[in-house]
């Protein structure tokens, strides 16, 4: 399925670029939300992320209609912003990518 090769993609991706550097809970996130989206039904009206607890990260925008969010957390010596678009990706030629719900 298209979410488990992102979610093994986007591991192996991290811990190549970030080798010894901690993440502060984005991929346990990211990772928390895939197994979560693989495991639940489609849903006409996903629910707003100011329900869920997103790992200290403060939702910034979750507009009801836009199709991206951006999380934010703040640390003693960082910030951390999180942007993510929530659409079906496309792919050259304008097709779906396989494995996406649209």
């Amino acid at each position: 399925m298209f979410l488990r090769r992102l979610s093994t993609s986007a591991s192996a991706v991290l811990r190549r670029r970030r080798r010894g550097a901690k993440d502060d809970g984005v991929l346990a996130a990211l990772r928390a939300e895939i197994a979560h989206e693989l495991s639940s039904p489609p849903s006409s009206s996903p629910p707003s992320l100011h329900s869920q607890e997103a790992l200290d990260f403060d939702t910034v925008s979750d507009a009801p209609r836009a199709q991206d969010v951006l999380l934010r957390r703040r640390g003693d010596a960082e910030e951390v912003h999180v942007s993510a678009l929530l659409a079906p990706l496309r792919v050259e030629g304008g097709g779906a990518c396989p494995g996406t719900r649209s």
